[in-house]
């Protein structure tokens, strides 16, 4: 729950920031915007890198205790089967989301050092985003096939419909890729004839900048209401799982 609720508060701050870039002409922002947007930046980089390693060290820890039960609980071998990829599949989700905030806190580091500095910055920094991103695809598909199977595990009606972060995970990817893969030809051309580049930055800037936190507020708000429905399961709070 806390996890979510951070990369809700990431998602608010990166749909800022890119909105400030674009009230502020693009790539070519003035002052006031750039420093808006960089502080923007700055914050959802710090945030997103919270809720990661919240939700990794969650989903380690549904790891962990699905490993005991599938250790302590005789079940039938259908439940034991969901018990092991549950543990299978989370413990890589978390390991996963570990990294991605390792990227962030890197990527912090960068926009700190190079503040302002060059567009080669910038393209490094998206290049790097892009590959957590992928990182990030393997998190939210492991997460949410986890949380999927943690309803076989304890079946009950206060589930609900299992929370998905497929959707996100890919559209930030792709917002990403058409944002990083421009800034870095952007960066090593010499000048004049950027205008197809700065339209894939523009696009990639619209779809992670509005699409990504928008699949985000529909995924983690999913996984919210999981993670307080998880006390009105009785079977999670005493001896008589079976």
């Amino acid at each position: 729950m806390a996890g979510g609720l951070a990369w809700l508060g990431h998602s608010v701050l990166v749909m800022a920031a890119f909105l400030v870039l674009g009230v502020t002409r693009g790539l070519n922002p003035d002052e006031v915007g750039l420093l808006a947007a960089s502080v923007a930046i700055e914050c959802a980089l710090i945030v997103g890198a919270i809720a990661s390693f919240l939700l990794g060290v969650g989903a380690l820890l549904l790891a962990s205790a699905t490993t005991g039960l599938a250790r302590y609980y005789r079940a039938p071998s259908d439940v034991s089967e969901a018990m092991e990829a549950t543990a299978r599949r989370s413990g890589r989700a978390g390991l996963s989301f570990l990294m991605f905030g390792g990227a962030a806190i890197l990527a912090i580091l960068l926009t700190l050092i190079a503040f302002g500095s060059s567009l080669g910055v910038l393209a490094v920094v998206s290049l790097l985003w892009a590959a957590a991103s992928v990182v990030l695809v393997v998190a939210a598909t492991d997460l949410s096939d986890a949380l999927a199977r943690v309803q076989q595990i304890v079946p009950n009606d206060a589930w609900g419909k299992p929370p998905s972060l497929r959707v996100y995970a890919y559209v930030n990817l792709v917002g990403v890729l058409f944002l990083a893969v421009p800034l870095l030809v952007l960066a090593i051309m010499p000048p004049g004839g950027t205008t197809n580049e700065a339209c894939f930055v523009a696009l990639g800037a619209a779809v992670a900048g509005i699409g990504a936190p928008v699949a985000a507020f529909w995924g983690f708000t999913d996984v919210i209401r999981f993670g307080l429905a998880t006390g009105r399961v009785p079977a999670l709070h005493g001896p008589g799982v079976q």
